[in-house]
């Protein structure tokens, strides 16, 4: 979806190059190209069904002592954050 390499992008931008993009589909090679940073692949969607990611694109931070993540997913047409899905996720 152009509109979710665009927000990828302008995260990567922001983020100073500190972000790991992770695809759960689509064309690796045109998000390469797009983005023009390393890709990963969620093979199976494995990461995003263990932190219990349901909408895309989706941020996840760690916290201030590395101790849970804080996962929001956004609505990559208007680059806000769905309120509702915003949670948080113990790291052990």
């Amino acid at each position: 979806d152009p509109r979710q390499l665009t927000w990828a992008n302008d995260i990567i931008n922001k983020a100073s190059g500190l972000v790991k993009v992770i695809l759960i589909s689509g064309n690796i090679k045109q998000a390469y190209k797009a983005l023009n940073t390393r890709i990963y692949f969620d093979q199976g969607g494995i990461i995003a069904t263990r932190l219990g990611i349901l909408h895309l694109p989706a941020e996840v931070t760690p916290d201030a002592a590395n101790k849970r993540l804080k996962i929001q997913e956004f609505d990559a047409g208007l680059y806000t954050p769905y309120q509702a899905k915003q949670r948080e996720v113990h790291n052990d």
